[in-house]
């Protein structure tokens, strides 16, 4: 891949990153909430939940009441204080006024309340559409505490419409009116204000049925009334500045319903098991926090999908193999049990098993046996920086390892493996070189002379390696292991405790090296467009929480450490 393409790639997600992040602050700035739990930021309201019916598929909720919430003013020293930042925004702004004729700060910010939602209550029927040509019903809601001001919004609104030639008509319904914009060509849109809320909808049923709701004229049970909902929101954070809320069970059964094959009777029952997806999102006096939940009915899992669920935490002593200085790093635990589940899961697959026999009759080996029967213990994969061979290499190496229980064993079955690959043509021809006094098998570089890729033994682990300076970082690591990185210790402490393993990135150490390779016609570019808002991103990580199979449910969370 050439250099500046990747540079370009990376620099791009890591500005991803810093503009979730300020995302996350861009609507805060208001000093009047109607709740005392929004006040605080201690509750995410529900009065839209309230109003929407109980089979909605997608939901969201924002809170707009950042500056009580302990975070907000990290971020805000971090990222809004910023002048770059200040200039970036105000461009934003701008754009957003010319396109408009909206202004943020007089026309909406005196009337916002604490919540705002988006919500589209069926979604499947896209899904079910063959011709992909249906739009599926959504809404927007957004609080009022002031009706006078929220109104002159409206109507500046409706005067913008007219003027592009697609004015609104009024309809009153339930002595609400309903402003409605009739789009021959594409999506009517509907406009109105009641139970405090300024609403928009493409739906007309669906606007409807949320003005009955808020009046008390339905029966019908509403989202904020359904099981299903809560039990995912019940454990998600309470003092959430964002939460997301799916419908996975319905919106599966509408795919499955679709698909043009027929799933084998343990998949399909293990599909039909699903039922929420929740995501939440909190500001930490050192960053930002997404929480997310699934939840399942316990009553429809098999038994495969059980024994998969109830998996014992990661022990996560690979990390003493691990440099302070690695840039990625994804450990979990046993290969071996893992395979066996996906094994399993897969024996109904029409033709599977005949695929796998064929596989291993060619190849004279056994993949329970020879292959992943050795990887009882912790797995990792970790990307470090290297010294580039030339000026069109990249600085990357890495190295994966593999535990086991039986060393001797998987020496053997490793040995077989590769001559095996090696008698196919796979493998190119491997010489022993000693790496930082390791023997390994492996290749050299024709430009350094210096190992390039294979494969040895540590400790307990097999490794397979990219670059000598892997095989160095690797066989150095415990005395400044990733155990002992500030950074990392930090991301770990937001983490759950009790976890399959890690997924990790220093970011920092990325920026480093990312500007290390800058060209300076390249450099002006991203101290003006791309530092700003990467500098106080230190790392990434994510992990998922331990979990038992009845409990009905799984947990992950991943934090974005943000600090000076």
């Amino acid at each position: 891949m050439d250099k500046k393409k990747l540079w370009i790639m990376v620099g791009g997600a890591m500005l991803a990153l810093c503009l979730i992040a300020t995302c996350l602050v861009g609507v805060g700035g208001y000093t009047y909430w109607d709740r005392l739990a929004a006040i605080l930021g201690l509750a995410q309201p529900q009065k839209t939940a309230s109003m929407l019916p109980a089979t909605t598929q997608f939901y969201a909720s924002f809170t707009p009441n950042l500056q009580n919430v302990s975070g907000y003013q990290n971020l805000k020293t971090l990222y809004l204080d910023k002048p770059e930042v200040k200039a970036a925004l105000d461009k934003l702004k701008g754009e957003f006024e010319a396109e408009t004729n909206l202004s943020f700060e007089t026309d909406i910010q005196p009337w916002l309340g604490t919540e705002i939602v988006m919500a589209m209550p069926n979604f499947n029927e896209a899904i079910e559409d063959p011709s992909g040509a249906t739009t599926p019903g959504f809404v927007v809601a957004v609080e009022t505490t002031n009706l006078e001001a929220s109104n002159q919004f409206i109507e500046k609104v409706l005067a913008k419409a007219v003027e592009e030639d697609l004015p609104f008509t009024n309809q009153t319904y339930q002595e609400v009116t309903l402003h409605i914009q009739d789009n021959t060509n594409g999506e009517d849109v509907y406009l109105a204000t009641f139970n405090n809320f300024v609403t928009a909808s493409n739906d007309e049923t669906l606007i409807k049925s949320m003005i009955d709701q808020a009046q008390g004229r339905s029966e019908s049970p509403t989202l904020a009334e359904s099981e299903r909902y809560k039990k995912v929101m019940q454990q998600l954070p309470a003092n959430a500045i964002m939460t997301a809320y799916f419908d996975f069970g319905g919106l599966m059964e509408s795919a499955l319903q679709q698909a043009a094959v027929e799933l084998p009777a343990d998949q399909n029952q293990d599909f039909k098991a699903f039922e929420g997806v929740g995501v939440a999102g909190t500001l930490q006096a050192d960053g930002v926090q997404l929480d997310s939940v699934i939840s399942y009915d316990v009553t429809k899992m098999s038994e495969t999908m059980k024994a998969a669920l109830e998996q014992p935490a990661s022990p996560n002593a690979v990390h003493q193999l691990i440099p302070a200085e690695a840039l990625l790093v994804y450990n979990a635990n046993n290969l071996s049990r893992i395979w066996q589940q996906t094994k399993q899961s897969l024996e109904s697959t029409p033709d599977f098993a005949e695929t796998l026999q064929d596989f291993e009759t060619e190849m004279g080996l056994s993949l329970d046996d020879d292959v992943f029967g050795w990887m009882t213990g912790e797995f990792a994969l970790v990307l470090i920086e290297a010294t580039p061979v030339d000026e069109f290499d990249v600085p990357f190496g890495g190295y994966i390892l593999i535990g086991t229980d039986n060393v001797e064993q998987a020496q053997t079955k490793v040995t077989k493996v590769m001559d095996v690959m090696e008698a196919q043509g796979a493998l190119p021809p491997l010489e022993t070189i000693n790496v930082n006094g390791l023997d390994v098998q492996g290749t050299t570089n024709f430009t350094t002379g210096k190992f390039d890729t294979g494969y040895g033994f540590h400790e307990n682990y097999f490794f397979a390696a990219y670059r000598e300076d892997s095989v160095t970082a690797l066989t150095s690591a415990a005395s400044n292991s990733l155990a002992t990185s500030p950074n990392f210790m930090a991301v770990q402490e937001r983490l759950p405790s009790s976890n399959y393993g890690y997924f990790y990135i220093d970011l920092d150490r990325f920026q480093t090296l990312m500007e290390s390779q800058l060209s300076e016609f390249d450099r002006e570019e991203y101290e003006q467009n791309v530092r700003p808002f990467l500098d106080p991103v230190r790392a990434v990580g994510a992990s998922a929480e331990v979990a038992a199979a009845d409990s009905g449910m799984t947990k992950g969370r991943f934090f974005f450490l943000i600090k000076e």
